[in-house]
């Protein structure tokens, strides 16, 4: 009964910080988009996330498809997949605190 505890409070701290950096995210994208259209956005700021993002993405992708197969190739990996999913969570969190600390 004490780890159901445990991974409840850990659940809802990484589920507020995840809606709070969605929040921020955005915003920040609101600001941007408002820039855009005053015409203050630099091309090469645009290049620049364009390339960053699909690095991201190919990363996630190779990730995600090897933990799908790892599930279907080992049944007990089943038991893992909660945890996978909170790490991916925290994962997303990271992304969104990088991106942050990037533009600032």
């Amino acid at each position: 009964m004490v780890y159901v505890t445990i991974s409840i409070v850990v659940g809802a701290l990484i589920s507020l910080a995840y809606l709070v950096n969605v929040w921020i995210s955005f915003r920040q994208v609101s600001r941007d988009r408002q820039s855009e259209q005053r015409g203050r956005a630099s091309e090469a700021a645009v290049a620049e996330d364009e390339a960053w993002f699909s690095w991201k993405a190919f990363v996630s992708i190779v990730a995600s498809s090897a933990i799908l197969y790892s599930i279907g190739k080992w049944a007990f990996l089943w038991n893992y997949v909660p945890f996978i999913a909170i790490g991916s969570a925290v994962a997303v969190i990271a992304a969104f605190t990088f991106e942050r600390r990037k533009r600032i």
